[in-house]
Order: C-alpha cells, then structure tokens, then sequence
C-alpha cells in the first residue's frame, strides 16, 4: 500500500480558497458610467463589508438618480481609470 492508509486522521486547521478581486487602487468603484446608462459596484474586496453602508448609499443614489446623499473623501467613481485625453500635438 502506499503512503496514506486508512487508519490515518487528516484535520484541516484552516482553509480557503476563490478568486479575490480587487481595483488596481484597491479601492471600490461606485457609480454611473460615463457613457452609458450603466450603474455598477465592484471591488469591496476585504473592505466590502464594513463599506457596504457607504457603497449603498453611494449606489442606491446613482440608480435613483438623485444628488449623492453622501460622499467619501476618495473618488470612487470609474473616472478615476480614464487617461487624460491626448491632445492632437501630443501626437504629432
């Protein structure tokens, strides 16, 4: 028989295992695209549940389209991954 037989006992002290997305800031991103009708929340990452009151309120804002009721002291909107637009003298 090989190494294992049935008389051994296997505990497992501690596991996990998934995906785990994240921003490249590691920081949510919250709202309205810019060039469409589409909301989105994504990337609480280990953050997600103690954010979630914020990322809420933030996303419950943009969907009923109403003045943010709130505001965090970073910028979580997708805006924030854009480039600036390159000018036509830049590219000559």
């Amino acid at each position: 028989m090989g190494a294992f037989t049935t008389s051994m006992t296997w505990r497992i002290g501690r596991s996990w295992t998934g995906i785990y997305p994240m921003s490249t800031d590691h920081k949510p991103i919250v709202g309205r695209h810019s060039e469409n009708r589409v909301s989105s929340v994504l990337s609480g990452r280990g953050n997600g549940i103690q954010l979630s009151p914020a990322i809420g309120r933030i996303a419950a804002d943009t969907i009923l389209g109403r003045s943010a009721t709130f505001s965090p002291s970073v910028d979580w909107s997708h805006g924030r991954f854009s480039a600036p637009p390159r000018s036509a003298e830049s590219e000559s």
